[in-house]
């Protein structure tokens, strides 16, 4: 007679119910960000439902479409770069005073980068998308990340409010020409970057 957990895997009511929450609390951590997530959840399901070789199978497969995706290259280049900037002695140059700082880009790395710089160093972010939508999409990530600390108690409202009035965002340059930092978070598209970093150039003191 199989185990009690195994005749519980084996049950299809509690395999569907098990996978949804599963795919439910890695959705609320990735937003969506990561298809690899995904696909692991369907992969293992598969190979519950229809056995080893075949889970084998599908992951094969699974893993030959991904590691050719944007999201792949993306991630594989990070990783490089990091590795690659620890065996760096660093800089030699005097470090500088911030006072303000830039960010080309918005969406969800964009939020995260200018709710991080005006929580952890108090200073004013602004952020430069092509579109609104982008700009509200990294307001609205920040005001997330915030909202957090605040459900947790370790903020009060007000604090969350007062670090928001330091995020600021627009479609052209218009306030970057005071910023001593500037930090891009385009997605990976080399011509993009390059015409953006082009541009921040005019605009931005040196």
């Amino acid at each position: 007679m199989l185990p009690w957990r195994t005749r519980l895997v084996n049950s299809w009511l509690v395999r569907h119910v098990l996978f949804k929450v599963v795919k439910q609390k890695t959705r609320a951590k990735t937003q969506g960000n990561y298809p690899v997530a995904d696909r692991i959840i369907q992969v293992v399901r598969r190979g519950i439902g229809k056995g080893l070789a075949e889970g084998y199978k599908q992951e094969a497969r699974a893993f030959g479409k991904l590691v050719i995706t944007p999201a792949s290259a993306a991630l594989r280049s990070l990783f490089f770069a990091t590795n690659a900037l620890k065996k760096q002695a660093g800089a030699s140059a005097e470090p500088r005073e911030i006072h303000r700082v830039g960010v080309l880009a918005g969406g969800l790395m964009g939020g995260g980068i200018a709710c991080v710089t005006a929580q952890r160093a108090q200073l004013p972010v602004r952020i430069k998308d092509i579109n609104e939508e982008g700009i509200n999409h990294a307001l609205r990530y920040s005001w997330e990340l915030l909202s957090k600390r605040v459900q947790r108690k370790p903020m009060k409202p007000a604090e969350r409010q007062r670090l928001m009035t330091l995020v600021s965002g627009s479609t052209d340059y218009h306030g970057f020409e005071y910023a001593d930092i500037v930090v891009e978070a385009v997605f990976e598209d080399l011509a993009l970057k390059q015409s953006m970093v082009a541009d921040i150039e005019q605009y931005a003191h040196p």
